[in-house]
């Protein structure tokens, strides 16, 4: 699951143009809580895996429950809001998204 909502919020937040590093807190329905720092390289020639690199600062993934609300920022002070359900197949999908 975590690698599902990370490509999806991912691919959102570089089109934002969002800077390295972005720190993001995941919060289930549950009140289970993920902390996450990713950092990433805009290296054109590298594609995104071999250029980004994620770290878990706090938290399991496997202990989230949706609906799941991450709260993000990045290095310039940018942030943003996003909620992402589930589908019937319990795959994330993005349901909205609101500026911090």
């Amino acid at each position: 699951m975590l690698k599902e909502l990370m490509k999806i919020f991912m691919e959102l937040l570089l089109n934002r143009n969002f800077q390295s590093p972005i720190t993001c807190t995941m919060v289930g329905a549950n009140g289970a809580v993920l902390k996450t720092k990713w950092e990433f390289s805009l290296d054109p020639e590298a594609n995104l895996s071999e250029r980004s690199n994620l770290t878990i600062l706090e938290g399991k993934a496997k202990d989230l429950r949706f609906p799941i609300n991450l709260f993000v920022t990045d290095r310039e002070g940018r942030g943003v809001n996003i909620l992402f359900e589930k589908d019937k197949k319990d795959r994330p999908i993005l349901q909205e998204i609101g500026q911090g």
